[in-house]
């Protein structure tokens, strides 16, 4: 809860007990410091939808404490009502905060930027001008050592309720979201650093770049500059032309139309046996039969369109790229975004590092190889009863280092910003593990991760996992 919203929780619980106590004068007093603090958190936060029946229950509070309520019946059953409504709307507000995203450790300021890429290359297949192109939302999160005044919101008007609308839920109930305030500044100018390291981040299916900030400006006021395509129609809610676009319903009718009992029997077919010639040829098979190949090559086109857009910026006087390294470019995904980072890579060689945030790569890659290290985050299960196709996939693309990672506590999205959005860890399916040290954990991860496959050792990530600090990280062999 936020301090003017506490106030007006404790004031109310006061003024109730010496409404108990018949003490009027002093009631008086507590009932105006309260209505003070209704109006300072009405100015100042603004109004939300969890404290509606707060703010019912304070209706009624002024009500009880002007009018004459004469039967003893009354004064109790009101009592019990008011004491229900703050209890509703404090929980309300508790369960669903005004979260705070972690305040980056790093020496630099968060500077971000956006802007629009055309590939002229392909065509739009959802508009229905035929000379329409595909076009992408990028932001860029960058280093700089300017004085933060602003600091923006978390989420661009209407992306909270897109991405609960195609969750099921009622949009209205992220609206508060519009509140939390991020450690990032509009424009800022770009720190004098010298060749940065740029990560190329691929958000999950239906999420968005944004979902991952507390771990993308950890990373930036490290150093790093983060480029982040939102990839369009298969996201919740991109920007397009200064337009909203929404998610595009003919993409995921495609992608769920498969034999879905089939491809269940081959993966118990692929736990069942120790065979690994048989679990390789059956993973292939599945693979070819799900209906993600198309998705996962639109979506490594648009990382490869960033990448070839990165280079000709640092080539140009522009304000942000000029001060970057585009030779070493690192490639993180997370989820879906994860399996078409590992696409990328196999198939661009411009990439120094890939880094697979719980993804499951569906992508058909087998036949090809992998000559740049890659590391796999995994989120807390069985492996034994739990199907991947990485450990097979991996196995049979790496030629170079193989780091595969499991964290203990968590879950699927704890790999994004969800786990800051509640307490109510099933509602967020974020594991147990704190958002706090989920956060710190994995961008040092990717930090380390990134620091050696530039240099070509393991130094660092050795040095990260042998001190201790992380007992939540498990290496799987």
């Amino acid at each position: 809860m936020q301090l003017l919203e506490v106030w007006i929780m404790a004031g109310s619980i006061i003024w109730l007990i010496l409404y108990g106590m018949s003490i009027g004068q002093r009631r008086k007093v507590v009932w105006l410091f309260l209505l003070l603090g209704v109006v300072a958190h009405l100015l100042i936060d603004g109004w939300r939808w969890q404290m509606i029946p707060a703010y019912v229950g304070i209706g009624l509070l002024s009500l009880m404490q002007w009018a004459k309520i004469a039967p003893r019946v009354w004064r109790i059953l009101l009592s019990v009502l008011l004491v229900l409504l703050l209890l509703i709307g404090g929980l309300l507000s508790v369960l669903l905060p005004v979260y705070k995203l972690p305040v980056p450790t790093g020496s630099y300021q968060v500077g971000v930027q956006q802007y629009q890429l055309e590939d002229l290359d392909r065509e739009d297949e959802i508009t229905a001008d035929q000379d329409d192109h595909r076009r992408i939302a990028v932001k860029v999160w960058y280093p700089s050592n300017a004085r933060l005044k602003d600091r923006l919101t978390n989420y661009p008007p209407d992306y909270a309720a897109a991405f609960l609308a195609n969750q099921g839920m009622p949009g209205f109930i992220g609206s508060h979201f519009q509140r939390v305030r991020t450690h990032s500044g509009w424009d800022l100018p770009m720190a004098d650093i010298d060749r940065a390291p740029v990560l190329i981040w691929s958000h999950g299916l239906m999420w968005n770049s944004t979902l991952y900030l507390s771990m993308i400006e950890e990373l930036v006021s490290k150093g790093f500059v983060i480029v982040a395509p939102d990839h369009t129609y298969e996201c919740p809610l991109t920007i397009i032309d200064n337009q909203p676009v929404p998610s595009a319903r003919q993409y995921f009718e495609e992608m769920a139309d498969a034999n879905w009992d089939r491809v269940h029997r081959l993966q118990d077919s692929i736990l069942a046996t120790d065979d690994p010639d048989l679990q390789r040829d059956l993973t292939k098979t599945i693979q070819r039969e799900l209906p993600y190949q198309e998705s996962l090559d639109r979506w490594t086109r648009d990382l490869i369109v960033v990448v070839d857009d990165i280079i000709q910026k640092t080539e140009s006087n522009h304000p942000v790229f000029s001060n970057v390294d585009a030779t070493q470019l690192g490639l993180c995904g997370h989820s879906w975004g994860g399996a078409a980072a590992v696409n990328a890579a196999v198939h661009d060689g411009r990439f120094k590092s890939v880094s697979n945030l719980d993804g499951a790569v569906w992508a058909d890659v087998m036949s090809d190889s992998l000559a740049i290290p890659m590391m796999t985050l995994y989120a807390e299960r069985d492996y034994d009863s739990f199907f991947t196709p990485n450990f097979i996939v991996n196995e049979v693309i790496a030629r170079n280092a193989n780091i595969e990672l499991q964290i203990a506590g968590a879950d699927h999205a704890s790999f994004g910003d969800l786990n800051y959005w509640s307490p109510i860890r099933g509602l967020t399916q974020t594991g147990t593990i704190s958002p706090q040290r989920m956060t710190k954990m994995v961008a040092e991860l990717l930090q380390s991760f990134y620091i050696d496959a530039v240099a070509g050792s393991s130094d660092e990530l050795d040095e990260m996992i042998g001190s201790g600090l992380y007992p939540e990280i498990t290496i799987l062999e």
